[in-house]
């Protein structure tokens, strides 16, 4: 109702069939006067994934997006926004991104960067906080060591979400979260229009 787009996303994937999937998304949805990403159900993924997609909702100039200082490298990067991509790109569509503890990781990061750069107004419960690419080492005897070896934070200000998690604009119990944005996606686009 309202034209207001709609994609619930479980996890971002790499590869071309998950970007060939994504992008057929995106098209059938590029004719709506809003957008709504359901990431409440959101364990993580591909940062390249996260990255390709937020792209798709800023201009066609690249921004720095996310700080990833790798520790046992002894090194950091600056990823930026997108510069060309596949399909429309809409940077001025009132976007609305639904959350809660267990949206995670590239979830936490697609949330941060796209409200960071005010292009998202986040509803729902304050995210998980996983906000560290970990490596998984095989110790022995059945077991797994997890050992974080990177940090990532916002080029500008130099904030985490790690065990912080983000917090909302909108506070909301996560079932009510999909309603709570509908209404303002729908107060939003009512406000553009003559």
């Amino acid at each position: 109702e309202g034209n207001v787009g709609y994609l619930e996303v479980r996890g971002f994937y790499d590869g071309p069939e998950a970007f060939a999937a994504a992008e057929a998304a995106l098209a059938f949805l590029e004719r709506t006067d809003a957008m709504i990403f359901d990431l409440r159900r959101m364990p993580g993924g591909s940062g390249d994934m996260s990255n390709w997609l937020l792209s798709h909702f800023t201009g066609p100039d690249t921004v720095p997006d996310l700080k990833i200082v790798n520790r046992s490298a002894g090194d950091s990067v600056v990823r930026w926004t997108k510069g060309r991509i596949a399909g429309k790109r809409r940077p001025d569509v009132p976007v609305f991104i639904l959350t809660s503890r267990g949206t995670a990781s590239a979830g936490e990061d697609f949330t941060f960067v796209l409200h960071n750069l005010g292009r998202a107004t986040v509803v729902g419960e304050r995210t998980a906080g996983a906000g560290h690419n970990n490596a998984f080492i095989d110790i022995g005897h059945g077991f797994v060591a997890s050992i974080s070896y990177t940090r990532v934070m916002d080029p500008r200000t130099g904030r985490e979400w790690e065990r912080v998690g983000i917090q909302p604009d909108v506070v909301v119990a996560p079932d009510s979260a999909l309603d709570v944005a509908h209404a303002l996606a729908v107060q939003a686009v009512a406000a553009r229009t003559s």
